[in-house]
């Protein structure tokens, strides 16, 4: 009976353990599988607006301490080209951005442009026109580089002009 009982529990012993609900897996702490497409587009829109905010240059997308820190995070994504960032997602993101601006600018009555100039580092004469709101709330309309044209107040105004008219006279 004691070997019997021997065997059984050496046989207990070469099993694959169960763990219980509250102990952690290899999988809790890295993901492996593909993800989805939805999953994918929401880290893609991350992405970009991570290299948009913190003015990170495109080409870096493509470096491999990027890719493989990337991985390291989850392996199941695989990150966009600089083409595709540029090209595709980047211009996805502008256009969301730009339909929530003007939907937002469409509901206001009162509007108020501001604008200013500057010289970019470049020597380039870029200026800005900024849409505010009445909750104050400001919007960046629009970038210009005049640097081709001599800034007379004649020129100025029909600048000025087109930006009215792109947001609306009304």
């Amino acid at each position: 009976m004691t070997k019997v009982m021997e065997r059984q529990d050496k046989s207990k012993s070469s099993k694959k353990r169960k763990y219980s609900e509250g102990q952690s897996n290899m999988d809790d702490y890295h993901d492996l599988t593909e993800l989805n497409e939805q999953r994918c587009k929401r880290t893609n829109r991350a992405l970009v607006k991570f290299f948009i905010a913190c003015g990170i240059a495109f080409r870096i997308v493509e470096h491999p301490f990027f890719i493989n820190f990337i991985k390291e995070l989850n392996a199941g994504y695989n990150t966009p080209t600089r083409e595709v960032l540029v090209n595709q997602l980047l211009e996805r993101e502008l256009a969301q951005v730009n339909f929530k601006v003007n939907s937002e600018l469409e509901k206001e009555m009162n509007l108020m442009l501001a604008f200013d100039g500057w010289m970019s580092g470049t020597h380039r004469s870029i200026w800005n026109f900024i849409v505010m709101i009445s909750l104050r709330k400001e919007y960046l309309y629009q970038l210009f580089d005049l640097s081709k044209n001599s800034h007379t107040a004649e020129y100025l105004v029909t600048v000025i002009e087109k930006v009215i008219e792109g947001i609306g006279e009304d």
